[in-house]
């Protein structure tokens, strides 16, 4: 008798980290399919004399979740030295939403 509920309660143990794993799993699988996808539809580019040069993108999240907080990277390459600028947050875009970000290069 006692042989047949230690034997029970390993059962028990094994299928409780069974739906642990299976649960985790889920999880990985609904993150992967449900993920944001920013994408930049368009850049336009304008220059001033006051206001310096202005870079312009429209972003669009094409995914099925939501963009919590979204930076945008430019690069730009000068010969052989790389200048990076990066971007003020976006915050939470939804789905098919449309941002827009504006990178302002002046010569202060």
């Amino acid at each position: 008798m006692l042989l047949v509920s230690f034997l029970d309660g390993i059962k028990n143990f094994g299928l409780v980290i069974l739906s642990l794993c299976t649960v985790l799993y889920a999880r990985k699988t609904y993150l992967a399919t449900n993920t944001p996808r920013i994408i930049v539809k368009s850049t336009k580019y304008s220059s001033t004399r006051d206001k310096g040069d202005t870079l312009v993108f429209h972003m669009n999240n094409f995914g099925k979740g939501i963009a919590v907080k979204t930076y945008l990277i430019l690069e730009s390459k000068d010969g052989s030295e790389v200048t990076n600028y990066l971007s003020k947050p976006e915050v939470t875009i939804e789905t098919d939403e449309e941002r827009e970000i504006r990178f302002n290069f002046s010569e202060n």
